[in-house]
């Protein structure tokens, strides 16, 4: 491989190892999952469809990677431009959003048993989305997929085709979440606490995913 796919794939090792880290603590350090515990809840049935979503979501992810691994190393092997540097800027970007979104998070819900924290977390970059860990793996993926373009030059040669199988990635990262996790969380949060006038104006002054949005 070139060196712009060796470093595409590491940073998907990264992705998938802090993915790992961000369910193994949530699950053997705070105890419990509430969104592990429906699959014990619901049956067989709704574990296979959970796990098979879940399965779908990392392949699709991706497509962008799967695509530069198909190409001729030496197709891929030309200098690092401007496109694989904003591919990588708005992966680390991400990742580093994503990852303090999560630290801030624990360290609110530190003190409480999983689940049972009464409060919702509305300070530091939670105080600018409701969402900001999407957010940040939303634009690790837009980034990647950049770097699997590989480099200005096989942009300017890309058929229809690539193109599409390249949008594939962060347009599937979106929507997935968008319309899996994100809405979960939204539901059950208003379940929550939708009837208090302090987390309706939380609200109405934090979007949901983008700042600024």
């Amino acid at each position: 491989p070139s060196v712009r796919q060796k470093i595409c794939y590491i940073c998907a090792t990264i992705w998938c190892i802090r993915l790992l880290a961000f369910v193994g603590y949530r699950v053997i350090i705070r105890g419990s999952d509430f969104r592990f515990d429906k699959l014990n809840a619901y049956g067989q049935a709704y574990s296979f469809f959970a796990w098979t979503s879940g399965g779908t979501w990392c392949f699709m992810n991706f497509f962008a990677l799967w695509r530069l691994a198909d190409l001729n190393p030496e197709h891929t092997s030309g200098k690092l431009d401007a496109l694989d540097l904003l591919g990588f800027f708005l992966f680390a970007f991400g990742l580093g959003i994503e990852t303090v979104a999560d630290l801030q998070k624990y360290s609110f819900n530190a003190s409480f048993a999983s689940g049972n924290n009464n409060n919702w977390i509305s300070s530091g970059l939670w105080s600018w989305s409701r969402h900001p860990n999407y957010c940040g793996e939303i634009l690790l993926w837009l980034g990647l997929s950049f770097v699997s373009v590989g480099g200005i030059e096989n942009l300017k040669q890309m058929t229809l085709p690539n193109i599409a199988i390249v949008l594939t990635t962060p347009i599937w990262s979106i929507t997935f979440l968008v319309f899996t996790s994100l809405m979960l969380l939204e539901k059950r949060a208003d379940k929550r606490w939708g009837r208090l006038e302090t987390y309706q104006n939380y609200k109405r002054r934090v979007p949901v995913l983008f700042p600024g949005l």
